[in-house]
């Protein structure tokens, strides 16, 4: 998915990757915060700040920032996504606010009603109901019903994924199908 992602990023947007630390991807076990003993990949861009793709990185939900709390967050609000993009040189557990382009991948033959559910609530922990536009011109998509800006993609083996576009459109979340290699 990483390369999917990477690729489309080149073609239609311009964006050049470069992979960092090690020479093959290599996923972790669970979620945590943005570590340099990842693999990660540069992404630079002749016209715009340098952003960085991660696996499985949990970010700061926007309830613990809209709740006022000046603590450190607790378990419960953290998110995990499968796969992040954020601007370069962000460190631990990114807040939602930093999230350029979040990832969510589903491995199943049945993409479920509570599958699109989970991205409905997971957009809402990283932005408010807003007009706003992403940094990316033409993919995965320029205007958003998002604040702050972020793309969100769910992606899943099974076809029928595509069934949620129309809830997801309102929201900002584009759910495709990719068989899995």
């Amino acid at each position: 998915m990483a390369i999917e992602i990477m690729d489309q990023l080149h073609k239609l947007e311009g964006y050049v990757p470069t992979m960092r630390r090690g020479t093959r991807l290599v996923l972790r076990n669970k979620g945590g915060g943005i570590s340099m003993a990842y693999t990660s990949f540069k992404l630079t861009h002749p016209t715009e700040t340098d952003l960085e793709l991660w696996t499985d990185i949990e970010f700061v939900a926007m309830s613990h920032t809209q709740l006022g709390y000046n603590y450190p967050p607790a378990p419960a609000f953290y998110h995990e996504l499968d796969l992040v993009i954020v601007e370069a040189g962000t460190t631990g557990r990114p807040r939602h606010d930093e999230i350029v382009l979040a990832v969510e991948c589903k491995n199943t033959s049945t993409f479920e009603k509570r599958m699109a559910r989970e991205a409905l609530g997971l957009r809402r922990e990283l932005s408010l109901l807003v007009a706003a536009s992403t940094r990316f011109q033409q993919w995965p998509y320029h205007d958003v019903h998002a604040e702050p800006a972020s793309a969100l993609l769910v992606y899943a083996d099974d076809p029928a994924v595509t069934n949620f576009n129309g809830p997801g459109l309102l929201y900002g979340i584009h759910f495709a199908h990719l068989a899995a290699p």
